[in-house]
Parts: structure tokens; C-alpha cells; sequence
């Protein structure tokens, strides 16, 4: 069944081509075998924070060791839209936590000398999938139940493939996930099960590669074209086995990010252009909005999430808010540079009621990256190290979607502050 194509509609023209994109292709290791630990521990590892503040520098090996984790006593009195999974390296080695924004109760869930990255929650809360990166560079697919507190093996790529990132389809059995890492696009998302057994991937036209992708569980966006040339945007049903075929008046853009609902999208246009324009798509009917024509200087936004209303989306304005292949931000060993006051996360409704603002900026930090809403719209966390108290620290912080009470301030509030470098902040959906 090939996926529909979007019906006739304007696009802004590209000026430039991604060849640049193809120049960051990466040689992949070689498989290794997964170990699993069968003896559970007697309680959680949750975890008392220390007062020492760590430097910048991750300390742990930039080789991982092999995937050894030790089952945990299932976590009790978890509370879905406070409870956040999150990357660490607080304790000497990257590894993956829970926290309660509230009360601050953190739970180690990892503590192998693997690397573990991307966190994504099942839809109902029970189950995070993750990346592991073994002491060969290879990353593949692990699972941890947390009604029972085992980790376990779902995928064993070999190379030129490697996981990157999952996203789990409705009804919590099954898992997409991308088969390269950044730069690196291969044709075509693989889907496996719960229980390991693998699917018909979805696949894009003879001679594509996807370069970008998102989706609701139901639905799948992508940008999709060829190794060298303009990608277009596709929607299909998400699918195992569906292929993915672009319209020729498709709409041109990447960074395509899928509404809760289904109905709308966002994506960047025209790309590696030193202007891009940030659209809003109606899947019904193909029609592409701008939403940010009346943003002054420099127009480049990315790192879209929509918040659960499915009408207003936080995202990233300006050139830094850039993060690496695990998630964490990408910047020097120096202090990130001034902001010019319009960079920063923007809080954007694609349809204001009278008297609402379009467009509110929440924050200022020059490196501020990867915003997510939380499951019930009242709050946003992201990534900094433009705040006190470390500078060149990578902290998770939290801001409200509204301000403050009794303020008409925005004021936001370090999750981290003091304790290593923490990134990839997922939060626990309601039931």
C-alpha cells in the first residue's frame, strides 16, 4: 500500500541543495554480543544527590563498555506528568534516571558501563525504550520494564546499521527506529516488537532516503528524498511495510514535527538557506502556512514539539540550541556567546484566539535546545548551559507554559543544577 501524497499546493522555492549533509557519513563498528544480569537487586537505586559539581568534561571513557545492566526493584509512587527519564553522567558514567520535578526524587535505572541514550516512554507508561552503545561503538535497541525492573535486548543490527532513536507505534507492541546516525540516512525505518520479532520496515521510492521523521504512533511524516537533492515531505499511516512515496508538488523542508492530533505539521524551509521559514502544514488538505514571516533578522528555527493542545508548539529560535548524536548540546569548552535577546525558546500558537499573542519568547539562553512539553501543557523542559550556576555545565530546567503566579514572568527553574551533565529529558505520559 503506498502512502498518499499531498495535494496540490504552493511551496517556497530552495535555494540550495543538501549536499553538505552527505559530508558527515560515518563508518559504523561491528556487532557485539549483550550480556544480561539476571540477579535483581533488593530495592531501587534511588539515589541521594551530592554537593560536588562536576566539570563540563564528561568523565567517563569515550569507549562504552559492554551492556550489563542490573535489573531494579520496580519503581513505586511514580506520578505521570511530573516523572521525567533523563541521560546522566553525574555518577561516572552515562547512564539513564528518573526524577519527579516536585518533590526531586531520582531513581537510577542503569549502571553498566554502556552508554544509554534516547529514552521514549511506552504510551502507557510502563515500559522506556532506550539506545545502547556497546564497547564496539554499535548501538542497538534495549527495553526496561518497569513493572518488573528488567532490561532486555530487542534489537541486534550489524553493521552499516545502528539505532538511533525509537518511537513506539499505538497500542505499546510495536517500535520504529532510525538505521542511522545524524547525517547518515539510511532508506528506511525498521519495526520490531516487544518481543523482538522484526517487521516489514517502511521504506521510501526507488533511489530515497528519509532525512527526517516524526510521528504520533498513528501517523508518519518524513522528509524524504534523494542522496543528493531537495527532500520533500510525505505522510503516511505509520505502518510496518508501507512505502513512502513523494508527491512531485509535495511541499520542500526538513525538521518535520507531527502534531498529537494528527491533523498538522511543522517543517523548515528552504534548507541551508541563510532564511528559512517555519511552515505549518494541514495534512487534510496540503495547504503550508508560514509562521514566522514577521520575525525580524535571521529566521532559523528548529527542535519543534508540539504541546498536547495540538495549537501551540515550543521550539528553538536561532543558530545554537544544537545538540550531538546522543542528545546532549554541542558546544565548546568555552562559554557559550552573548545572546542577541530574540534567540531563545518561543512559545508559537498556530491559531490564536483575539487578544492572544502568536508568538512568546520564554527564555534567552543562546544554547537553549531540545524543549519538551509535558503531557498535560503546563510545563516545558529543555536543555541550557547558558544559566547559573555552571556555565559550562549541561543542566535540564524546567519553565512554565504560562507565567508565574502573581508575575507576568516566565521563570525557570535548574532541575540538575550541580550534578554532572544531564540531557535527553522525556516525560512520563498521563494514563
Amino acid at each position: 500500500m503506498n502512502a498518499p501524497t499531498l495535494p496540490n499546493h504552493p511551496v517556497r522555492a530552495t535555494r540550495r541543495t543538501l549536499v553538505a549533509t552527505l559530508l558527515a557519513l560515518l563508518l559504523l563498528g561491528v556487532l557485539a554480543g549483550c550480556l544480561q544480569a539476571t540477579q535483581p537487586a533488593p530495592t531501587p537505586a534511588e539515589v541521594t544527590p551530592t554537593a560536588t559539581a562536576r566539570p563540563r568534561a564528561t568523565p567517563v571513557a569515550t569507549v562504552a563498555g559492554a551492556p550489563a545492566p542490573t535489573p531494579i526493584a520496580p519503581p513505586v509512587g511514580l506520578v505521570p506528568a511530573r516523572t521525567i527519564a533523563f541521560v546522566s553522567d553525574r555518577d561516572g558514567q552515562i547512564d539513564l534516571y528518573l526524577t519527579d520535578i516536585e518533590t526531586g526524587r531520582l531513581l537510577r535505572l542503569t549502571n553498566d558501563r554502556a552508554i544509554e541514550s534516547f529514552p521514549a516512554w511506552s504510551p502507557d507508561g510502563t515500559t522506556l525504550a532506550y539506545v545502547v552503545e556497546d564497547e564496539r561503538t554499535l548501538r542497538n535497541l534495549w527495553i526496561i520494564d518497569l513493572r518488573v525492573g528488567i532490561h532486555r535486548q530487542l534489537t541486534r543490527e550489524e553493521p552499516p546499521f545502528d539505532v538511533r532513536r525509537p518511537a513506539w507505534l499505538r497500542g505499546g507492541r510495536v517500535l520504529l527506529y532510525d538505521t542511522g546516525k545524524p547525517f547518515d540516512r539510511r532508506p528506511e525505518l525498521r519495526a520490531i516488537t516487544i518481543d523482538g520479532q522484526r517487521l516489514s520496515p517502511i521504506v521510501p521510492g526507488a533511489g530515497d532516503i528519509i532525512y527526517d521523521w516524526s510521528t504520533n504512533g498513528e501517523t508518519l511524516i518524513c522528509a524524504v528524498g534523494q542522496m543528493i537533492g531537495e527532500p520533500r515531505i510525505v505522510v503516511a499511516d505509520a505502518v510496518p511495510g508501507m512505502t513512502l512515496t513523494a508527491g512531485r508538488d509535495a511541499p520542500v523542508g526538513f525538521a518535520v514535527e507531527l502534531s498529537p492530533d494528527g491533523r498538522s505539521a511543522t517543517f523548515t524551509g528552504p534548507p541551508l538557506s541563510d532564511d528559512q521559514v517555519t511552515f505549518l502544514l494541514d495534512l487534510a488538505t496540503g495547504a503550508t502556512t508560514p509562521l514566522n514571516e514577521g520575525v525580524l533578522g535571521r529566521r532559523y528555527e528548529h527542535d519543534f514539539a508540539w504541546l498536547p493542545d495540538s495549537k501551540r508548539l515550543i521550539l528553538v529560535h536561532g543558530a545554537g540550541g544544537v545538540t550531538d548524536g546522543l542528545g546532549r548540546l554541542k558546544v565548546g569548552s568555552a562559554a557559550p556567546p552573548t545572546s542577541d535577546v530574540t534567540v531563545g525558546l518561543w512559545l508559537v500558537n498556530t491559531a490564536p484566539a483575539p487578544g492572544e499573542p502568536p508568538r512568546t519568547q520564554l527564555t534567552s539562553g543562546s544554547a537553549d535546545a531540545a524543549p519538551r512539553p509535558s503531557p498535560d501543557g503546563r510545563w516545558i523542559v529543555y536543555l541550557t548551559d547558558t544559566q547559573k550556576p555552571t556555565p559550562l555545565e549541561s543542566n535540564i530546567w524546567l519553565i512554565g507554559t504560562e507565567p508565574s503566579p502573581g508575575s507576568q514572568a516566565y521563570i525557570p527553574r535548574n532541575l540538575t543544577a550541580e550534578h554532572g551533565n544531564n540531557w535527553s529529558p522525556v516525560w512520563m505520559p498521563l494514563p
